[in-house]
This record gives structure tokens, sequence and C-alpha cells, in this order.
């Protein structure tokens, strides 16, 4: 009983939290894209819009870490899930964030994302992103023994 309502309760304040944050990014990136438009520098909106997902992934797995520090055993990194899910997803969330080198340093990278500028290129990016933030967490557990 103890344990279900210590649960509960961080996932009632991590809820709230989230929501401010993501909301709080959201206005963020709203400004900076304002910005960008008018000093005709999108770098800076684009490197938020691929970079912001990762933070909001990686926020979805907190609660789970947070359970964890409250658990015996010892912390291990799950390199397989990692390998596996992490490195295919970084190489498409990263194919969004080449364009800032100005150099195509990810062959077939507009394979994965559509094309950079468009709407399937940003929706894929930035469901990448958020896996990728997710598995990068995740990965990152308490196992008994």
């Amino acid at each position: 009983m103890k344990s279900s309502v210590r649960q509960a309760a961080i996932y009632a304040v991590f809820l709230l939290l989230a929501a401010s944050l993501l909301y709080s990014g959201a206005r963020f990136g709203a400004q900076l894209e304002k910005e960008a438009e008018e000093i005709y520098d999108m770098r800076t909106f684009w490197a938020f819009q691929t970079l912001f997902p990762i933070a909001a992934g990686m926020l979805f797995a907190v609660p789970e870490l947070i359970l964890d520090f409250w658990r015996e055993g010892r912390w291990r990194i799950n390199w397989l899930k990692l390998l596996i899910f992490g490195l295919p997803l970084a190489y498409v969330t990263g194919g969004s964030l080449q364009f800032l080198t100005g150099a195509n340093l990810l062959p077939f990278s507009d394979f994965f994302t559509g094309g950079f500028g468009t709407l399937q290129s940003l929706m894929m990016s930035t469901i990448c992103a958020t896996a990728f933030g997710y598995i990068l967490l995740s990965c990152v557990r308490k196992q008994p023994g």
C-alpha cells in the first residue's frame, strides 16, 4: 500500500511538472520561430525543433528512473536495447541536425526523413527524437542482484 501511494504521488507530481515543462517549451519554440522570421535565420529554431523532442522523450522516462532509486540492486545499462533501438533513432534524428553544418554527413538521411523542410520530415524527426530521448533514459535501470 505504501509503495503504491508513493508511486501515485510521483506520477501526479510528474504529470504537473511535465505538462508545465512541455507548455513552456512550446511557448519558447513559438518565440524562437517568431524571432527567426524577423531576422531571417532559422538555424536556432530548427535546432530547437530537433533537440526539444529528445528532452521531452527523456522526460517521459523520468518516473520509472525515480522509482528505481528506491529499489534494491545495481544500476545497469541495457546496451542491446540502446544499440538496436537507440542507434537507428539517433541516426534519423541526426539527419535533421546536419543542415546546421551545411554538409551531408549522414548518408541516406533524406531517405528516412522525406527530405529537409517538408512536413513529413518534421513529423518523422519529432517522433524519432522523442523515441530516442525515451530510449536513452529507459536503458538505465536498477536490477536485483
